[in-house]
């Protein structure tokens, strides 16, 4: 499951930006979309997408009113990997339910939130 995601060379978390825009089924969405749907750090979300924009798996354009604003979709070579991703997250997802239930899995995401901030605080 998590080879999967290596061999590709996708992180966890560039995952689940994929994954979130795989559900946008082609039609773009903003970084500050991103951030706030996963509730990842808006900075953490730019060095994901250039990452991800390297590696040809999505795409990214500045706004034509708001050049601030890119809007970002998955590319061809990140659909082409799509079967894989969410496969690589159903296995995570299987695996992760045979130990915690709904509501562990609830408090240990709330929990690694917590830290996350604690973190992003810490460094300023």
């Amino acid at each position: 499951m998590v080879s999967e995601l290596y061999s590709l060379g996708i992180t966890f978390s560039e995952m689940r930006i994929l994954i979130y825009l795989y559900e946008q089924r082609g039609d773009t969405c903003t970084q500050e979309a991103l951030a706030s749907h996963l509730e990842i750090d808006r900075s953490n979300i730019g060095r994901a997408v250039h990452k991800l924009e390297g590696k040809g798996y999505i795409w990214r354009v500045k706004d034509d009113m708001d050049t601030r604003v890119s809007h970002i979709a998955v590319a061809v070579a990140g659909k082409q990997i799509e079967s894989k991703i969410m496969t690589a997250y159903a296995q995570t997802s299987a695996y992760l339910h045979q130990y915690l239930s709904n509501t562990e899995l609830r408090t240990l995401a709330a929990d690694l939130k917590k830290v996350a901030a604690g973190s992003q605080k810490q460094r300023g």
